[in-house]
């Protein structure tokens, strides 16, 4: 006679017994996202550890955005900042200041934080044409630059625009033309960015001549033409005569790409990668489609883009772990996507060996412990507390990380008083 074993001998469902990652990721749709922020979380953290230990207000966040909050609360959404709309950084500043002056450091990094999950989730599953998507959403956690982007609420329209170059490399057969036009116009209006994918998208509707892409590209023209009026009439930028374009070539060469790798010799090396890449690509031409084209094209005019902020000789000087590391935040993460691209081009696994390697080398070996940041510390509630026990007072604003280096801003402690009694959290 045959007798069944007891019910609490018996096997596991198979699903919960050796399965593999992407089984339980079926099962747990959620699982992978959630490992997604928590990795960027902890990135964030490592990165910029004082502005969650320690947080504080920086930069034109507290020299400008904070005075016109005082003076008129709805101004620091409309008026530009350094000659750019820069609405996402205005909202989480508008927020910050509204819920809690006293606790507006730590509102904004969490805020930012919470943006900067969103933007890491979006190039992992936005439906663009990028290859391993999900090693790409990686790349702007990990570039070899200095952390002056990271955990900053002003330098949050840094990653919303990041979301453009997602809206350009869309995958039109995928769907969600919605999505896509958010990224344009959200992003558009929070990043200077939307001049350089203004032309791209342009470009695209061109060549591809469909309905959609020709309203996505009109849409973007309109908002780049917003942002170009505030940055040449309202702000009142000079256009430059333009620099020697070989010498400006070599530089671009120079900063965007031989210093992704190394501090010495980077033109060399730069022009050592160009051969290398170009001749990878050549003899996988066949593959080779439209998004990548234009994503070479998105790379090429964000360094354009960066050079007209500066002259030929400071481009020359500004360093990724050293001073202007914001500047090359965007060919730094497009210049990751190209690589990535071409290993998934290569069929051969010695190339795409190779480019992993030299990733791996640009974030460990070259950049290392300058991927972090430490900044002397602070205590935002202690400085309000003195301004609102003071006459007039120097509210000092975190600049480059030094105490001794601050901007400061003059409030008077009626001010901050009434900064204090209007905020919903006291």
């Amino acid at each position: 006679m045959s007798s069944s074993a007891p019910a609490s001998d018996a096997a596991p469902p198979p699903s919960y017994r050796g399965a593999s990652f992407s089984d339980r990721a079926r099962q747990y749709p959620w699982l992978e996202p959630l490992l997604f922020v928590l990795l960027t979380i902890a990135v964030l953290f490592a990165r910029r550890p004082d502005q969650f230990l320690h947080p504080y207000i920086w930069v034109e966040d507290g020299k400008y955005v904070l005075p016109h909050f005082i003076r008129d609360p709805w101004t620091i959404v409309t008026e530009p900042i350094a000659g750019y709309y820069i609405v996402v950084s205005k909202i989480i500043a508008f927020l910050a200041y509204t819920i809690s002056f006293r606790w507006a450091p730590e509102i904004e990094v969490a805020l930012v934080t919470a943006l900067t999950c969103a933007v890491t989730l979006a190039i992992a599953y936005s439906p663009t044409r990028l290859p391993y998507p999900k090693l790409c959403a990686l790349v702007p956690l990990f570039i070899p630059s200095g952390a002056e982007n990271y955990a900053i609420g002003l330098y949050a329209f840094w990653w919303a625009g990041l979301l453009l170059f997602l809206a350009v490399l869309w995958d039109k057969d995928r769907g969600r033309k919605g999505l896509q036009l958010f990224y344009i116009i959200f992003a558009g209006f929070s990043c200077p960015l939307i001049g350089p994918v203004a032309i791209t998208m342009a470009l695209r509707a061109v060549l591809e001549r469909t309905r959609f892409n020709a309203i996505i590209a009109a849409v973007s023209v309109t908002i780049a033409a917003i942002q170009t009026y505030a940055f040449y009439f309202i702000y009142h930028l000079e256009l430059k005569a333009p620099p020697n374009i070989w010498k400006l070539a070599r530089t671009m060469m120079k900063q965007f790409i031989g210093a992704f790798f190394a501090k010495e010799s980077t033109l060399v090396i730069a022009e050592i990668i160009i051969v290398a890449l170009a001749l990878i690509v050549w003899f996988n031409r066949k593959r080779l489609e439209l998004n990548f084209l234009l994503l070479l094209v998105l790379f090429a005019l964000n360094c354009w883009m960066v050079s007209q902020r500066m002259t030929l000789e400071t481009l020359g000087l500004i360093d990724p772990l050293g001073p202007g590391q914001r500047y090359f935040f965007y060919p730094y993460i497009l210049f990751g996507w190209i690589l990535i691209w071409v290993a998934y081009l290569s069929n051969q696994a010695a190339v795409r060996g190779v480019i992993a390697l030299a990733l791996i080398w640009a974030v460990v070996g070259h950049a290392g412990t300058a991927l972090s940041r430490r900044n002397d510390v602070f205590s935002w509630r202690e400085q309000v507390q003195i301004c609102t026990q003071s006459e007039n007072y120097d509210l000092p604003i975190h600049y480059d990380g030094s105490g001794k280096e601050m901007w400061s801003i003059n409030l008077t402690g009626a001010e901050c008083r009434s900064m204090i009694e209007k905020s919903w959290i006291r």
